[in-house]
C-alpha cells in the first residue's frame, strides 16, 4: 500500500493501518458487483430485437400503450410510428404528472 495513503488518514483513525487494510480489501476482491453492473451498462438503451420492426406482425386489436417521461433519454420516435401506422385511434398527452395517478 502507497505510504501516502496511510499519511493522509493517520489524523483520522487510532491505527492507520485500519484504513490501508480497508482500502486492500476493498481492492482485491474480484470485482463481482462492479462487473456485473457494467455488464448491464454495455449497449443500455439498444433492443437486442426492437418491437418497432415488429408492429405489422400485431394484430389490430392488440392494445399498445407507450409512455415517455418528460425527460426520457428514450427515443420517442418508434412510438411516433406505430401511432402514424396504428391510424391515430388515440393520443394521450399527460401534461400534469400530478393527475396521473388519480387517472390510473
Amino acid at each position: 500500500m502507497r505510504r501516502d495513503i496511510a499519511r493522509r488518514y493517520e489524523d483520522q483513525f487510532e491505527n492507520s493501518h485500519v484504513i490501508t487494510e480497508y482500502i486492500y480489501q476493498c481492492n482485491s476482491q474480484y470485482p463481482s458487483g462492479e462487473t456485473a453492473f457494467h455488464s448491464f451498462l454495455k449497449d443500455v438503451g439498444w433492443a437486442k430485437n426492437p418491437m418497432i420492426h415488429r408492429f405489422d406482425l400485431l394484430h389490430e386489436d392488440v392494445p399498445i400503450t407507450i409512455m415517455y417521461g418528460e425527460d426520457s433519454w428514450i427515443d420517442p420516435q418508434p412510438g411516433l410510428i406505430l401511432h402514424e401506422t396504428r391510424g391515430h385511434k388515440s393520443y394521450i398527452n399527460i401534461d400534469r404528472a400530478s393527475n396521473v395517478e388519480r387517472m390510473a
